[in-house]
């Protein structure tokens, strides 16, 4: 399959498109044969099995920059309207730039060279790609299936209402004008493990939103409680009697968005299956749901700022495990980076002359 130019997904910051149909399986590689799904003038077949894999934090300039065919651009545009060139990094660099709303906001607005990375992060380490040599399992899945290279941050936020739009192209219930945009001291919560993000949350417990009737980026400050009601695509499978499963390292964490959503925190608590490595022995014993959604750990998370360097070979791993099972004949496997990082994506969001318009 081509490479596609645009790809019709709004729910999430960019997508990497690998579909399974036939072909051997090489232990460590990826598997070859006989190609996608097929697309014909009259008909499309579609997929049985969906799997999502919610990788985290990274642009499409930041992580595929030198990947042949993808659309990057090796250099952005800081606030004085110069041209700043890409460096490259590491992906296990240690270093965390901001992706607040507010965050968002003054990329948008202000430009990268602005961007908070941290006190000893390097002058503009929003301006970076990750070193090709360290992705080569990335580079494999694009090389031989579908890249979306085009495809926006929807939610203008960090990962709590990023997971929320996954499932629901929203982060706020029907008929409020807000929207959820932050989680207030979230990695203090999830290193305790006992201040929950979702409908299990604490009362009084509540998190800024956007005023989504605003002009674009929205304004921010009005404050909601972490548990919203929108009907979100596992409830249309429910519906559909389609099963599903929400795989995830651990309850309390900020990608546990079938915890924030009411109905599914009260009656599908069962499908959402820790810990998140289980899907490879769901795949191994023919329990795999038909679809799925995998959050990785924090190493294996793509995550700057912590040394985390496993997301390709944790992709990998589920990849390789469904192609040497019974289901690679019959499934589709999307990736997706859940928001940019506070990392430049350049022919978008360069300099307020280019404001893109309010995502649906």
């Amino acid at each position: 399959m081509r490479k596609s130019g645009r790809f019709a997904m709004s729910l999430c910051a960019f997508v990497a498109l690998a579909t399974g149909c036939g072909g051997s399986q090489t232990p460590g590689a990826f598997p070859h044969g006989a190609g996608p799904v097929v697309h014909r003038m009259a008909r499309i077949t579609l997929p049985t099995y969906v799997i999502v894999m919610v990788q985290e934090n990274r642009s499409v300039d930041n992580l595929f920059q030198k990947q042949p065919g993808v659309d990057t651009q090796n250099f952005g545009i800081d606030s004085h309207n110069n041209r700043v060139p890409l460096t490259k990094i590491d992906l296990g660099a240690t270093y965390d730039c901001d992706h607040s709303h507010s965050g968002f906001v003054a990329d948008v607005t202000e430009g990268f060279d602005l961007e908070h990375c941290g006190t000893t992060a390097p002058p503009d380490f929003a301006f970076s790609y990750v070193d090709p040599a360290q992705i080569t399992q990335y580079t494999a899945l694009a090389t031989q299936y579908a890249f979306a290279d085009e495809v926006l941050q929807s939610n203008e936020g960090p990962t709590f209402p990023a997971h929320l739009y996954l499932i629901a192209a929203t982060s706020g219930s029907p008929g409020s004008r807000f929207n959820i945009s932050e989680n207030d001291g979230h990695h203090l919560d999830i290193a305790r493990k006992n201040h929950p993000t979702g409908c299990d949350a604490p009362a009084g417990k509540s998190d800024t939103s956007i005023d989504m009737n605003t002009a674009f980026p929205g304004r921010e400050g009005h404050r909601i409680y972490p548990c919203i009601d929108p009907v979100t695509i596992l409830n249309e499978l429910d519906s559909a009697h389609i099963s599903w499963k929400y795989y995830m390292p651990e309850l309390a964490s900020l990608g546990n968005a079938p915890y924030a959503i009411q109905s599914l925190f009260q009656n599908d608590k069962a499908k959402v299956i820790v810990p998140e490595t289980t899907i490879l022995s769901d795949i191994q014993n023919g329990q795999l749901a038909h679809v799925s959604y995998v959050m990785p750990s924090g190493r294996n998370s793509d995550h700057p700022g912590a040394g985390n360097t496993g997301g390709p070979t944790w992709v990998a791993s589920v990849v390789n495990a469904l192609g040497a099972s019974q289901y690679w004949n019959q499934c589709s496997i999307i990736v997706v980076w859940d928001d940019w990082g506070g990392l430049v994506r350049p022919r978008q969001l360069s300099s307020s002359a280019q404001q893109p318009s309010r995502p649906l």
